[in-house]
């Protein structure tokens, strides 16, 4: 039932959408290394990141409240994947920090000041991955 309601969330489902864009450019780019590419995307740390926030998000709130209407779950759910998924794993690490290769080509195409590190836009994914992020995991727990 938990993984039938993921797939009709809208917030899951534009972050696995997010997520999934620098592995078929990849495939589409560079079919000869996508393997490579592809294990070196899922293995990199701010995945792994994004993926260990995410897990610890559902853990602290197992037996939450309980009832909760669609809107609630709806919201609680913007929160965790905006937490984990948005503001750790993508702005934060891959942005600020420059990791998650195959996304951050993308990242420095749409905006170049993610490339030269420009003083304003580093300091707001260091916010968004320091404070934003586990600011917004905490308002998840709170809703369930």
């Amino acid at each position: 039932f938990f993984f039938s309601m993921l797939l009709l969330d809208p917030s899951f489902l534009f972050c696995v959408i997010c997520l999934a864009v620098p592995l078929h450019r990849t495939w589409l780019e560079q079919p000869q290394t996508f393997h490579e590419d592809a294990v070196a995307y899922l293995t990199d740390p701010a995945l792994i990141a994004g993926g260990v926030a995410l897990a610890l998000g559902l853990l602290c709130a197992v037996g939450g409240r309980g009832t909760r209407t669609r809107t609630e779950e709806l919201v609680a759910n913007w929160f965790l994947m905006n937490g984990a998924i948005i503001h750790i794993t993508m702005d934060g690490l891959t942005g600020g920090w420059h990791m998650l290769p195959l996304m951050y080509k993308n990242y420095i195409k749409v905006d170049r000041r993610f490339e030269t590190d420009e003083i304003n836009s580093w300091l707001v994914t260091q916010l968004e991955l320091f404070l934003m992020g586990p600011l917004c995991l905490l308002t998840y727990v709170a809703y369930k």
